[in-house]
């Protein structure tokens, strides 16, 4: 038993059948010419729709392969491929002067030589659907984005697949396009009235998200990981997109200069921290609040700037952020429930513990604190004391701590 989707598109006709044990049990076609790409998938669902076939159970899907017009191969190929990777069914490219050949026959009177005939055209047809495939290649930029678009298109006509496991292949063929697919994603959800639909649909646009977010942070662990605000801004646009970033940006740069016109480095580092916290506190009024520590928006920097409340996370990350671009060495310490920073010696290797010179509580208006602070700290919290509680964390480690807390 074979149950195989046929996609005509390489001449005027744009056709879909679905052919069960050779023969057509449902059948869509137009004659209109220059909207194949309108109606494939149109008639691809109807003609499921009509035969009461689900795309499980399929066996195969045919297209042809040419020659024809060089769009119309493209919209069929390109659709036959995303259905064929979505479903992991095999893909029958045939040859359309075979097929037209094969249509015109009489199959009572059909001759060997008619057949030896369709094979002989069918291996020029062959040499020459080749030529054009390395045309496909050397299209330009835009075109292939097209291709790719109307891939990402095909699977996404089939998001609302009943049959789990099918639809997981889908979703993963879709996830693979990355950002490419998002504009689709977003705009095929806003078009579904389904809930359940719309509900998949958000999802996968989650997860390309979050992917990238993955991505980012990779490239910045890789090249610019003593930077502290890149990957500070890349969570927090993650879940405020539409918040204005030149204007948190510009908040930024204020504060870095409003720290410059009074820091001179000949200052002890206690009076360096004072005039820090002064411009943090005094000037800017950022103040810790225990009402942000329970509400994960607090833990981004435009809602810190925006209100200026933070939680020790985000008031520590700010005070780090200046600190680095102020050259100074001031470094975070992730504790338990807490987030405090350490003044170091200047050093050519990362700071460790005998380095620090004293903490800093972020969230308490920078009050500075001892090692007995720390310790006592724990001991209330009845956490053994560790060295990493003690000396600084790397920055890799902070984002990586925050993305699992946070669960970004």
């Amino acid at each position: 038993i074979s149950m195989i989707l046929c996609l005509e598109t390489s001449t005027a006709v744009c056709s879909v059948a679905l052919v069960e044990n050779g023969k057509v049990i449902a059948l869509r076609e137009s004659l209109d010419g220059q909207n194949h790409a309108e109606k494939i998938t149109i008639f691809i669902d109807e003609v499921m729709k009509e035969a009461n076939v689900s795309y499980r159970d399929l066996d195969a899907v045919a297209t042809s392969m040419g020659p024809g017009s060089y769009t119309g191969l493209r919209i069929g190929v390109s659709t036959a491929k995303g259905l064929c990777y979505a479903m992991e069914k095999p893909l029958i490219a045939v040859d359309t002067l075979a097929a037209m050949a094969h249509g015109f026959k009489d199959y009572k009177t059909t001759r060997l030589q008619d057949y030896k005939e369709v094979a002989e055209t069918q291996r020029h047809r062959d040499a020459e659907f080749k030529t054009q495939s390395s045309e496909f290649k050397a299209q330009s930029s835009e075109s292939g984005f097209r291709v790719q678009s109307q891939k990402i298109e095909s699977l996404l006509f089939l998001t609302d697949e009943p049959d789990e496991h099918l639809y997981i292949n889908i979703a993963n063929a879709i996830v693979a396009y990355g950002e490419q697919a998002l504009p689709l994603l977003i705009e095929k959800r806003n078009s579904t009235t389904d809930a359940f639909h719309r509900e998949r649909l958000g999802h996968l646009i989650s997860v390309i998200q979050r992917q990238n977010v993955v991505n980012q942070l990779n490239t910045w662990h890789d090249k610019r990981e003593s930077d502290l605000l890149e990957p500070y801004f890349i969570l927090s646009k993650y879940m405020f997109p539409n918040a204005d970033w030149s204007k948190i940006g510009f908040q930024i740069i204020m504060m870095i200069e409003q720290v410059e016109k009074e820091l001179n480095y000949n200052l002890t580092p206690l009076e360096q921290v004072r005039i820090l916290n002064h411009i943090i506190y005094d000037i800017n009024s950022f103040k810790g609040d225990k009402t942000a520590v329970g509400n994960q928006d607090y833990y981004y920097v435009n809602k810190l700037l925006e209100t200026h409340v933070g939680n020790p996370f985000s008031l520590g990350m700010l005070y780090c952020i200046l600190a680095e671009r102020l050259g100074l060495p001031i470094y975070p310490i992730i504790l338990p429930h807490h987030f405090v920073l350490a003044y170091c010696k200047k050093t050519r290797h990362f700071p460790q513990l005998e380095d620090v010179l004293f903490y800093i509580n972020p969230f308490n208006n920078g009050i500075v604190l001892t090692r007995r602070d720390i310790r006592s700290y724990l001991n209330q919290l009845n956490v053994k004391s560790e060295l990493k509680y003690f000396e600084p964390t790397r920055n890799s480690m902070v984002i990586k701590n925050i993305f699992v807390e946070l669960r970004v």
